[in-house]
């Protein structure tokens, strides 16, 4: 199967009048292929076609003389030339007059002409000699060059008086004795360095200060003092001491007064504070570990207010009383202990919080007050928690099975269960054995659904929309375009719908063999494709 399209076309005007971008046209008028360019000029591509000179983008097309006019290229690879009748012969040069290029020989040069070899304002020579060619025998002479450099004040010459190389630095191409100045104060030789005194030394970056001395760590050289690199360190006097640097001449005394005494037989605060001696502080602050009595015959008492928390040297080691020797009572404002036991009842003023994840409730009936039962009351930062009720039941005397009622936080819907043999724990698992939805039985009232025992209503309006997936649905009278339907309760085989401007849609059957669909500006009809004529 073909089908007919046909371009902008005439057959009597040469040139097209205007063409879009791109656009073919074609005329039997002069037979030219044409095409639309971009900047709005029409091109002829192809054709019948006498061109003059080429320009861009054209091809070699003989002209009416079956010659070219004119060749233009960047770069030719030509074989041979034939010009003014022939492919010239050998020591011929290519000439040109004012009629054309001929092959032609040249005329003999002048006897005794020279050769000059010319460089430009940035040409050299590189190595150690420059090149003078003689004009008349040709022969090569040199001419020496000698290269200077300064280095601070000294100067190393490459010539004549101070030679140079990879070994070293020496005159008049001796190197034992030679010497190298920097400056006026730094000398090297063959055998050392030597250092005026006008000349500071830097290690490390440092310059030494007077009485430094240079010293090495295995890695680097650095200034440091005279006599070693010990730390000095001093005491201050006071705080009953006294006395200066503790070094190899220095003392360090204890100083009498505030309470503190020395004599002969050693230093006193006082009063006797030998192991049994009763010594009486108005203030006692002690640092280190001390022992109050025994606990198996002393008593401690504490008259005193504690203005300190009491804590034990170890975690969860040490106790308050037992069961035999109990305090008499407790009084604090917050209790927190990991486990507790109490031997008698227990009386609770305050609200009861149970923080715990299992909390176990052992009455025959229960009996609350309340009117709403709060679940998830600490669940307030996330939604990772189902919440709901659910029960325990058997229905074939084996293992037990649970139902409830839940809100499934993973959905966030709500959901009626039964038949799941695990027992739930914050989420109830929906994939577990046995787990099935359950039913429910009851009429249901919502802003679009109302059931009853006789009937079902499904209204949407503008705030309620109402989907409704089904596996099949079928409809006694056909539901019209503007509801979502064709309007069509029957189709013609392998015709396509067209909206019509009422409520439904118009069949559009098959075209003629090779027609395509295409819109004639009021309507979509099958036809040819046609580029029209100009």
């Amino acid at each position: 199967m073909s089908n007919l399209i046909q371009i902008k076309r005439s057959t009597t005007t040469s040139i097209p009048a205007s063409l879009q971008e791109g656009e073919l046209a074609y005329t039997s008028n002069g037979d030219v292929f044409y095409i639309g360019s971009p900047n709005g000029s029409i091109v002829a591509i192809g054709g019948l076609r006498t061109p003059g000179t080429l320009t861009a983008n054209q091809a070699l097309v003989a002209n009416s003389s079956g010659s070219i006019n004119e060749v233009r290229t960047a770069v030719a690879n030509v074989g041979s030339i034939y010009a003014n009748g022939s492919f010239g012969s050998a020591g011929q040069l290519l000439t040109s007059n004012s009629s054309g290029v001929y092959w032609s020989t040249p005329a003999p040069s002048v006897a005794g002409s020279d050769t000059q070899i010319q460089f430009n304002d940035g040409g050299s020579l590189s190595g150690d000699s420059g090149l003078t060619f003689n004009k008349t025998t040709d022969t090569l002479s040199t001419n020496t060059i000698i290269a200077t450099s300064t280095v601070n004040a000294a100067t190393l010459s490459v010539g004549t008086s101070t030679i140079a190389n990879s070994t070293g630095v020496f005159t008049t191409g001796t190197v034992n004795g030679a010497t190298l100045s920097v400056g006026s104060s730094v000398v090297a030789n063959s055998s050392r360095l030597v250092i005026g005194s006008a000349v500071g030394l830097q290690a490390n970056g440092v310059i030494g200060t007077s009485g430094q001395v240079l010293a090495s760590n295995g890695t680097s050289v650095y200034w440091t003092d005279a006599g070693g690199s010990g730390t000095v360190t001093s005491v201050s006097s006071g705080n009953g001491l006294t006395g200066g640097p503790i070094t190899s001449s220095g003392t360090l005394s204890v100083q009498a007064g505030t309470g503190v005494t020395v004599n002969s037989s050693g230093v006193h605060i006082g009063q006797d504070v030998g192991t049994t001696a009763g010594v009486t502080f108005g203030s006692l602050s002690v640092t280190g570990n001390a022992a109050l009595g025994d606990s198996g015959s002393d008593i401690v008492s504490l008259n005193g207010a504690v203005n300190t928390s009491i804590m034990p040297s170890a975690n969860v080691t040490y106790n308050i009383g037992n069961n035999t020797m109990r305090w008499a009572e407790i009084h604090t404002s917050n209790l927190h202990a990991v486990g507790g036991y109490f031997d008698g009842s227990v009386q609770i003023s305050g609200n009861l919080s149970v923080l715990g994840t299992t909390t176990t409730v052992s009455a025959n009936n229960l009996i609350v007050d309340d009117s709403l039962i709060q679940l998830a009351a600490n669940n307030t930062t996330s939604d990772l928690l189902d919440i709901g009720f659910f029960g325990s039941y058997n229905v074939d005397n084996g293992a037990h099975e649970h139902a409830g009622l839940f809100r499934d936080a993973s959905e966030d819907v709500f959901k009626l269960f039964k038949g799941l043999q695990d027992s739930p724990t914050n989420v109830v698992n929906t994939n577990g054995t046995g787990y099935t939805t359950a039913t429910l039985l009851a009429y249901l009232s919502s802003g679009a659904l109302s059931t009853n025992a006789t009937h079902l209503t499904i209204t949407a309006n503008s705030t309620v929309n109402v989907a409704i997936v089904a596996n099949t649905l079928t409809l006694a009278t056909a539901l019209v375009g503007t509801s979502g339907g064709t309007g069509k309760s029957t189709m013609t085989n392998n015709a396509i719908l067209v909206g019509n401007s009422t409520n439904g849609y118009n069949e559009l059957v098959l075209g003629t063999n090779g027609y395509v669909l295409q819109s004639n500006g009021t309507a979509l009809v099958y036809d040819t494709l046609d580029g029209g004529t100009f």
